[in-house]
């Protein structure tokens, strides 16, 4: 009994298997994420979707980062340079 039902489908160099499937760490991250959602959901809003703000300090913290990646791509833009870009 041959793992292919038609022997014309068979390729010795067919390595590849791409009916498995292998998890890797961001799935696996995802996955213990959305289970600590789904459980927040749950105990703070009774199974609804969640309407909580993130915390001052991290609302704050995101709005410098983000102000800084502005900055810091503007200054990156108009810097002066002697040579030519090649």
């Amino acid at each position: 009994m041959s793992a292919y039902p038609d022997e014309d489908d068979y390729d010795p160099d067919d390595f590849y298997d791409d009916s498995h499937y292998e998890p890797d760490e961001a799935d696996y991250a995802y996955e213990r994420m959305r289970a600590e959602y789904e459980e927040h959901c749950d105990q703070a809003h009774g199974g609804d979707e969640c309407d909580c703000r993130a915390p001052l300090a991290d609302r704050i913290r995101e709005r410098f980062r983000s102000v800084r990646r502005r900055v810091s791509a503007v200054l990156r833009r108009s810097r002066y340079y002697d040579e030519p870009p090649f």
